[in-house]
């Protein structure tokens, strides 16, 4: 869905733009109700009143400047481009990277709890399951609700992704985000950025705001703007990369050391 959404941002405007007067005039209608629907969300009371000063999109955009790119251009071409755009860029791009996010580490826990407790089933005598349940027993005695986060249960079974499993990544897809130190920041992020729309009303944690003091916009594709805390579409890829890759990471590490079909349990 992010690789359509991107594609979309950076080519359909290009195509759009090829419309001649008598085709526009052909769709008034709907031009007009994508002009309202612009001004609406843009709070630009102004947008659409002016003739197209045409203003074409930069190609060579850096990714994590798309938004910006496609604000400046608001207003300068046809309707149609603010209004295939409006989704993807200030201030919906925010809503629609943080439900990516925050689904993305849903995913993830479900994985999670799945695939632990297919091992616990199957593999009941195992010392590491017996280690795992131990360690769970003994949070539950201290505090009847808590729950062992879910890198500590991978440790347990021995299938965690480790830092060296992030840096193969990197070497072998020559992408940067797998580098084990950036992985990790992106995976914290991830967490918090969840975290930030879910329970704290989009008000960013601590730690968010240490990494934008730490870190620039094109490392993290987040920030604060003097509307709100903005998440572009460009941080919500690397950071679901980043999870798709601890996952794979973990699958083939479980499938390896709990083959099924092999395990001691009833499952």
């Amino acid at each position: 869905m992010l690789r359509y959404l991107l594609l979309m941002q950076e080519t359909f405007p290009h195509v759009m733009l090829q419309l001649g007067q008598e085709q526009l005039r052909n769709i008034g209608a709907q031009i007009d109700k994508w002009i309202f629907f612009c001004r609406e969300i843009y709070k630009m009371p102004e947008l659409g009143s002016e003739p197209p000063r045409p203003l074409a999109v930069d190609p060579n955009c850096p990714s994590h400047l798309l938004s910006d790119e496609i604000k400046r251009c608001l207003g300068r071409n046809a309707p149609f481009f603010d209004f295939v755009n409006a989704p993807f860029t200030h201030p919906i791009g925010t809503q629609i990277s943080a439900t990516c996010i925050s689904s993305a580490w849903n995913a993830y826990d479900t994985f999670v709890n799945e695939i632990s407790g297919r091992i616990k089933t199957e593999w009941a005598d195992d010392e590491r399951v017996t280690a795992l349940r131990h360690a769970e027993a003994a949070l539950k005695k201290e505090n009847p609700c808590g729950r062992l986060p879910s890198d500590e249960k991978l440790a347990y079974l021995e299938i965690a992704a480790a830092k060296e499993d992030f840096a193969k990544a990197a070497q072998d897809t020559g992408n940067s985000n797998f580098e084990p130190a950036r992985a990790e920041l992106l995976i914290v992020a991830g967490k918090d950025i969840r975290s930030t729309f879910t329970h704290r009303l989009r008000q960013p944690t601590d730690r968010l705001q240490k990494m934008m003091c730490d870190h620039s916009f094109e490392d993290l594709g987040f920030r604060m703007t003097p509307e709100e805390f903005e998440v572009t579409l460009y941080a919500s890829r690397n950071i679901i990369e980043v999870i798709l890759t601890k996952a794979t990471t973990i699958d083939y590490k479980a499938r390896s050391a709990y083959p099924a079909g092999h395990g001691s349990g009833t499952g």
